[in-house]
C-alpha cells in the first residue's frame, strides 16, 4: 500500500489528536463535540476502506487521496484557528462545533428550507431550460427568427437577473413567483445562446443526408439538430445553473418565507453566524449534488462522444 493512499488516514489521526487541545474560553461550549465525532467517523470508515483495498497495488481512489488529505487538514486548521486559539472574531467566525450544533438543533427548519429551495430552483430551471432550448432551436433553424430575435437576446441576455427584481416584484403576484422568474431569466440566456450556437455549428452534410432520405423538417430538428447540439446545450445548462445558484440566494432574500437564502439572511440580521455558516454548507452540498446529477445525465446522453467532449 502506497503512502498516497495512507495520507488521508494520517490527516484524520492528526486532526483528531488536535481536538483534545482545550477550546478557548471565548467560544461557547457545546454539549457534544460534533467535529471530533465527525473526524472519528471518517477515520473508522476510511480504515475499513484501507482494509478492503490492502491487497490492491493501485486503486481509483489513489488519485483523490491527496485532495482528501488537504481537505481534512484544512478543516483541522480551521478548528484550531477558531475553537482552540480564537484568532478570529468569535462573533463572525464560530467554531465548527457550534456550526454543526446549529445544523442539528435547526434540522426541521433547515429541511423545510432545503425542500423550498429545491422546489424553487427546479421550477425556475425547468421553465428556463425549456424556453431556452425552444428559443435556441427557433433562432438556429430560422434565419428570419435569428434576424429579429438575436439582437433582443444579445441586449437582454447579458443583463444580470437581479436587475429585474423591481420589475418582477411589481408585475408578479408574490415574492415566490418573482424569485422563480429571476431564475428563469438567469437560465434562459446561456441555454438559448449555446443551443443556437450548437445548431449553427452542425455540418451541413448531416442535413443534406436527411433531405436525401426524405426526413421531414420536424424530424430533422428532433433527430439531427438536437442530438448534434446536445454538447452545446449541456454547456449552456451548466453555465445557466451556475447563474441560477447565485440568483437563487439573492431572490430568496426579497420576501420568500422559507429557503436557504431566506435562512441565511434572517440569521445574518440576528448576528447568528453559526446558523449562517450552516446554511452556506447546505447550499454547497445541495448545489454540488445537482451539478453532479447534471454531469451524470450528460455522460449518459453523450455516451457516443465519451472521451471527445470534456467539461
Amino acid at each position: 500500500m502506497n503512502l498516497k493512499r495512507l495520507s488521508p488516514l494520517i490527516a484524520i489521526i492528526l486532526v483528531y489528536m488536535s481536538c483534545y487541545y482545550p477550546n478557548s474560553v471565548k467560544h461557547p461550549t457545546q454539549g457534544k463535540e460534533y467535529f471530533s465525532d465527525l473526524i472519528l467517523t471518517l477515520g473508522i470508515v476510511y480504515f475499513i476502506f484501507l482494509v478492503v483495498t490492502i491487497k490492491k497495488e493501485k486503486c481509483s481512489f489513489d488519485r483523490q487521496a491527496p485532495l482528501f488529505f488537504g481537505v481534512i487538514m484544512a478543516l483541522g486548521g480551521i478548528n484550531i484557528i477558531t475553537a482552540k486559539l480564537a484568532l478570529l472574531p468569535v462573533l463572525y467566525f464560530p467554531s465548527l462545533d457550534n456550526i454543526f450544533a446549529k445544523m442539528v438543533s435547526d434540522k426541521d427548519l433547515l429541511l423545510k428550507c432545503v425542500l423550498y429551495t429545491i422546489k424553487l430552483l427546479l421550477s425556475g430551471c425547468i421553465i428556463g431550460i425549456a424556453t431556452g432550448v425552444i428559443t435556441g432551436i427557433v433562432i438556429g433553424f430560422s434565419k428570419k427568427a435569428s434576424y429579429w430575435c438575436m439582437p433582443i437576446v444579445r441586449v437582454l441576455g447579458p443583463i444580470p437577473a437581479i436587475v429585474w427584481i423591481p420589475f418582477a416584484l411589481i408585475m408578479l403576484p408574490n415574492a415566490t413567483h418573482a424569485a422563480s422568474f429571476l431564475i428563469v431569466i438567469s437560465v434562459w440566456f446561456p441555454v438559448t445562446v449555446m443551443t443556437a450556437s450548437g445548431i449553427a455549428n452542425i455540418q451541413q452534410i448531416y442535413f443534406d443526408v436527411a433531405d436525401t432520405l426524405g426526413v421531414t423538417k420536424l424530424n430533422k430538428i428532433i433527430k439531427v439538430g438536437l442530438p448534434a447540439a446536445l454538447p452545446y446545450i449541456f454547456l449552456g445548462l451548466f453555465n445557466g445553473l451556475c447563474s441560477a445558484f447565485a440568483t437563487l440566494v439573492i431572490s430568496e432574500m426579497i420576501g420568500a418565507r422559507y429557503g436557504l437564502g431566506w435562512y441565511i439572511n434572517l440569521n445574518r440580521e440576528m448576528l447568528q453566524y453559526s446558523s449562517v455558516y450552516a446554511g452556506i454548507i447546505l447550499i454547497i452540498f445541495l448545489f454540488t449534488l445537482l451539478i453532479k446529477a447534471i454531469f451524470l445525465v450528460k455522460d449518459r446522453l453523450l455516451i457516443w462522444q465519451r472521451g471527445y467532449i470534456k467539461f
